[in-house]
């Protein structure tokens, strides 16, 4: 009787929360990444900034991502929600050339959940890709970090082959990131290895979610096999067809590492150029609980006009569970309004040991145990358009678990931009209900930055931060640009730097950049911190150099 009264509970709960999704103009927004390392260490100090996320995007703010090349899939490795087609190809990219501020800004609207990594992300395309570049970078003693050595290269020695890879070489450590290799003989059949995420299991209900690997310090093969990375270590498969139906394409990827190996299969068919759908089946082998499991996963997705629906359950093999774990995905699009909603449930006893979804809904490092109660995460995401330079944006996030609604954040962000400046405020509520003593929280943020004054080649730029609880971070900077030719700029400049919690600081920098034979292109910057107290300030040295070829 009981266990009826939950159910019923459980669906009213449920039609409930769609329903005031359905209804409402909410959306979840991540709080985007710090526009640089002062910043990042300023909001660190003040816990406004997870230093372990810092430790995985830090990398990329002194050898950033570069979109027009197509490295847009290394996000896919960092945070793997994010796989949902991401704009990678020529094809795809072609429609930002010449990748001016017209058509930067024409990319984040189209893809406007990159917004978060825009720090990390480069477009410039200094260098015509021909065969390969590649590309040396030097750091010396940053704000947070050791320094170290950086390699990148992309090579394409025929068409048909391509090796990707990232070399970071520290006092302590060296390490082959980011690597890809990839081979394709004729055009219905593709091999890769490396550092790749599947298409199976895309939107990792069941994988995804890997442990940091503890390496013998002693093995340099291991260190530069494995490396310290939660990331994908694979080798794919992958053959297609478009002489039955629409489409069909199988893909079989094994997944090695030494906590887990993984392995799978994926069929993917297209009926109608609107319709698609996927048949997955992943098995796993967890070293840690000495686990083998199977999972059957099927999704559907449906195209229309103005958006596209996805749908996608699960089946553990070996479980027997009262409900079926699943995805609905909804996108919604017209001129104005972005709309954007997910669901995803996970029924008490499901076993998923490396799902980076439920991951990222109990917000746990550990996962192996079966799911207790009974979990639905619901998310939602609007943006309207007030007028071409005004966004506002509510905000909405419910779980709820035990048939009952247990963890709300609502809030509301407003963005305004003209030629010269930006100006964005937020404020967001944080509600735990299944505490007895409640812990909520209310955070509001005031980001500004503005273009203070611009003549011929001297810029100053104002930013400004203002968090909850008195904190706050200021950036005034100087520039003088300084043409020496066509192919050699200069750029000498002032920095002034105030936080909470930190000592002030000014920093004076030089930077230069020199374009040789549309081949050879190079950036270099120098910074002196100066500190108002005895304490000496940092010196920073960020160089790169790249050959096209």
């Amino acid at each position: 009787m009981n266990a009826t009264k939950d159910k019923k509970c459980f669906i009213a709960n449920t039609v409930a929360i769609l329903l005031f999704l359905f209804s409402s103009p909410y959306s979840l927004k991540r709080e985007p990444l710090p526009a640089d390392e002062i910043e990042a260490a300023a909001m660190i100090t003040s816990h406004l900034f997870d230093s372990a996320l810092w430790e995985i995007v830090e990398p990329f703010y002194h050898q950033p991502i570069s979109v027009p090349h197509g490295e847009l899939d290394i996000l896919t490795l960092l945070f793997p929600e994010l796989y949902s087609s991401l704009p990678v190809s020529e094809h795809q990219l072609s429609k930002y050339i010449p990748w001016d501020k017209k058509s930067i800004a024409m990319f984040f609207e189209d893809w406007p959940e990159l917004l978060y990594f825009k720090p990390i992300l480069d477009f410039s395309m200094n260098l015509p890709v021909k065969s390969g570049r590649v590309g040396v970078f030097i750091d010396r003693d940053g704000v947070l970090r050791e320094s170290s050595q950086r390699i990148q290269f992309s090579l394409e020695p025929f068409s048909w082959v391509s090796v990707d890879g990232r070399f970071s070489i520290t006092e302590h450590s060296a390490r082959w990131k980011n690597r890809k290799i990839s081979i394709t003989p004729v055009e219905w059949c593709s091999f890769k290895a490396g550092n790749v995420a599947p298409r199976t299991d895309r939107y990792g209900l069941v994988s995804g979610a890997f442990g940091i690997e503890k390496n013998d310090e002693n093995s340099l093969m291991e260190n530069w096999l494995y490396g310290d990375r939660r990331s994908w270590n694979t080798f794919i498969t992958d053959f297609y067809t478009d002489k039955l139906l629409k489409k069909i394409s199988v893909e079989s990827f094994l997944h090695k590492r030494k906590s887990e190996d993984v392995a799978g299969i994926s069929v993917n068919v297209a009926v109608h150029p609107d319709i698609e759908s996927q048949i997955d089946f992943v098995g796993m082998d967890i070293k840690e609980s000495d686990d083998t499991l199977m999972y059957g996963i099927g999704s559907i997705r449906f195209r229309y006009p103005v958006g596209e629906v996805e749908i996608a359950l699960v089946a553990p093999l070996d479980l027997r569970l009262p409900a079926v774990p699943g995805r609905f995905r909804l996108n919604y699009q017209r001129e104005k309004d972005r709309l954007r909603i997910e669901l995803v449930y996970f029924p008490e006893g499901f076993f998923g040991p490396l799902s980076n979804l439920l991951k990222n809904f109990t917000e746990s490092d550990s996962m192996m145990i079966p799911v207790a109660q009974d979990l639905l995460y619901s998310q939602m995401t609007w943006v309207h358009q007030v007028t071409p330079n005004a966004v506002i944006t509510p905000s909405l996030t419910l779980r709820t678990s035990d048939y009952l609604v247990r963890y709300i954040n609502s809030g509301v962000n407003v963005s305004m931009k003209r030629e010269r400046f930006r100006f964005i405020i937020e404020y967001q509520r944080f509600e735990e209900l299944w505490r007895e003593e409640r812990g909520d929280i209310d955070y509001f943020k005031a980001d500004f930055v503005a273009e203070l004054f611009k003549k011929n080649d001297l810029k100053i730029d104002f930013r400004a931060k203002h968090f909850s609880g008195n904190n706050w971070h200021t950036v005034t900077v100087v520039e003088q640009k300084v043409e020496l030719s066509p192919e050699i700029q200069i750029k000498p400049g002032v920095k002034y730097c105030n936080s909470t919690g930190t000592t002030n600081q000014i920093a004076l920098s030089l930077s230069y950049t020199m374009t040789l034979f549309k081949a050879i292109y190079s950036d270099c910057s120098v910074e002196k911190y100066i500190s108002f107290t005895k304490q000496k300030g940092p010196f920073r040295l960020n160089a790169k150099m790249w050959f096209a070829f």
